[in-house]
Order: structure tokens, then C-alpha cells, then sequence
């Protein structure tokens, strides 16, 4: 059974936009923010509760990000909408297929 988790988001558009850009242009930002998610993400007004992701992530390639980013923008959330923080979830826990560390299936087989 999946572990439940709980995430606070305290951050503007243009915050979670800035972070967006950071993580796909600023490589020594990308290797900190993979080394330490929690600690990044809470700098920057996401909170997660331990245990929802691991200690490291791999983040997508940088280009992903951007087109990410550009999707996001054009077709999912206009100028007006107001979850765009969610983005920055997105590309944190959607890179979790792809994590270092390993973690128990989903389906409880292990």
C-alpha cells in the first residue's frame, strides 16, 4: 500500500515559474535541488512530508523542463490561473520513475 503524503504549497506563479527556469538553466542549482529535494523545495514555500519522495531525484533532462514549462504556459494554466505552483510538483514528483534511490512498489508486491 502506498505511503500517504501531504504537501503545503506557499508560493506565487512567478516564484514557481522562476524555480521552474532554475531547474532546467542552472546546473549547479539542478545538482543541489537532486541532492537535497526537501530542503530546496521548503526554501522555496513547498513543504512535503518525509517519506513522499526519496533523499535524492534526478531530475528530467533540461530541454523536458523547458517544453514542460512552455505546455504549461501556452495550453494547461493561461496567464490567469493560479495553481501554477503545482507545476513545480510536476516536475519534481513526476520525475519519480525515474529516482536513485529505490523504493517499495506501489501494488505491494515489494
Amino acid at each position: 500500500m502506498a505511503l500517504p503524503y501531504e504537501v503545503r504549497v506557499n508560493i506565487t506563479r512567478e516564484r514557481a515559474h522562476d524555480l521552474i527556469i532554475r531547474l532546467a538553466d542552472e546546473p549547479d542549482f539542478r545538482e543541489q535541488f537532486e541532492t537535497n529535494p526537501y530542503e530546496m523545495l521548503s526554501e522555496h514555500g513547498i513543504d512535503v512530508s518525509p517519506g513522499a519522495l526519496p533523499e535524492q531525484v534526478r531530475l528530467p533532462d533540461p530541454d523536458a523542463i523547458r517544453e514542460f514549462l512552455h505546455v504549461t504556459e501556452t495550453r494547461i494554466l493561461p496567464e490567469t490561473a493560479s495553481p501554477f505552483a503545482h507545476a513545480v510538483m510536476i516536475v519534481t514528483i513526476g520525475a519519480m520513475p525515474i529516482l536513485t534511490r529505490d523504493r517499495p512498489a506501489v501494488d505491494g508486491s515489494g
